[in-house]
């Protein structure tokens, strides 16, 4: 704060005015000093925050490539393409259950044949055979695996465009094929069973090709 000052009698008086303007003057730097030092933190603030911010969107993208990665490689796995077959088959009727004859499969409907694999499943599960549950593993792993995926995805943690370009098609073959069977899940397991793997069909539905996919 700048003192006034009256016109000095003595040489006293002269010194006091003298050291009370410079008292003036110190404070008036060491104000404007703080404040410049209080913008500069701010700044310095407000840009680490930023850089922080830069840093953490840069690791969620390098975390979400990495994961979804991570899943497109599982689907591509040769175990698991040759259980997605099983699958394939299994849910289009493709499958003959021991307890069928083969000459009377040769004959039997498409429609006879899923309704044999309604039967067949059932079968499957209420064993403890160790041949029939590694049958229900096998059967189980692809869609399990698709199901991870799809809980991810609609999380928000995987890449959408890769999906939509890599897993789209081969989400809806099977959801397709295998509606009446999920059905038949939900009725044993519970309502929310696969739960994920619809959702997520729905959303990459609405979604655009990306630009880079032809």
């Amino acid at each position: 704060m700048l003192a006034t000052m009256t016109a000095p009698n003595t040489t006293t008086d002269w010194f006091t005015a003298i050291a009370t303007g410079v008292l003036a003057v110190a404070t008036v730097v060491a104000a404007g000093a703080a404040i410049t030092a209080i913008v500069y933190a701010r700044r310095t603030i407000k840009a680490g925050r930023e850089s922080s911010q830069a840093q953490i969107d840069h690791d969620r993208a390098e975390a979400r490539s990495r994961l979804t990665h991570e899943y497109v490689a599982k689907l591509e796995n040769l175990e698991l393409i040759e259980c997605q077959a099983l699958t394939s088959s299994f849910v289009r009727g493709g499958i003959r259950s021991p307890r069928i004859p083969s000459l009377r499969w040769a004959f039997m409907t498409p429609i006879a044949r899923q309704d044999a694999a309604r039967a067949y499943w059932r079968s499957l599960s209420a064993t403890s055979a160790l041949g029939d549950r590694k049958m229900v593993m096998r059967l189980l792993a692809y869609p399990n695996l698709l199901e991870g995926l799809a809980s991810a995805y609609n999380e928000d943690l995987l890449d959408r465009h890769v999906i939509k370009a890599q897993v789209e098609v081969e989400a809806n073959s099977f959801w397709n094929a295998a509606k009446w069977w999920v059905d038949q899940l939900r009725d044993e397991w519970g309502a929310d069973t696969f739960r994920d793997i619809e959702v997520m069909i729905k959303d990459l539905a609405s979604q655009a090709a990306p630009d880079w996919y032809a």
